[in-house]
């Protein structure tokens, strides 16, 4: 993510359409780049690697006191394991792990948010999704460090091997 933004850092100046830029030549409009930070030279990334039980609250706060630690040792961004909530359940089929479902943004995204606002660091975190009743995704949640949550990925692929049936 720092190389994408690095490199939209220094792309020529975006107009949206039927803006004749106000600005001079090469400038960037003053709305597009209002609240954009400089960025460090340097991030510090924390991936937390944990063992996952089959309960979910305890999970979540064993993932919590290893983002405290990662924060406490200078993480900036804090990457939690996939689907840390639980067992990595994909390698089967079995329809009682839909319980482990849940809404993004959601309980676990408002919680970690208020941790990253706490910690001052960014959160991306692994959630089993549920969209709709029969609508699940394998998701990714982005908590800004100032506790806000700022969008979330869902898989576009679904592994279907002899081991992984998602």
């Amino acid at each position: 993510m720092i190389a994408a933004l690095r490199s939209f850092e220094n792309a020529p100046p975006h107009r949206p359409p039927g803006d004749q830029g106000a600005g001079a030549a090469g400038q960037r409009p003053p709305y597009l780049f209002a609240t954009m930070q400089p960025l460090p030279d340097q991030v510090r990334v924390g991936l937390v690697q944990m063992r996952m039980s089959p309960e979910p609250p305890e999970n979540l706060a064993r993932a919590v006191g290893f983002i405290r630690e990662a924060a406490r040792r200078g993480a900036q961004v804090i990457c939690l394991p996939e689907l840390f909530q639980s067992r990595y359940f994909c390698q089967s089929e079995d329809h009682r792990h839909f319980a482990l479902a849940e809404p993004v943004p959601g309980p676990t995204t408002e919680a970690l948010g208020r941790l990253a606002g706490e910690l001052g660091v960014a959160i991306i975190a692994s959630l089993f999704e549920k969209r709709a009743e029969g609508l699940y995704h394998n998701t990714t949640a982005v908590l800004d460090a100032d506790g806000r949550y700022l969008g979330k990925y869902r898989k576009m692929h679904i592994p279907d091997d002899p081991n992984y049936h998602e």
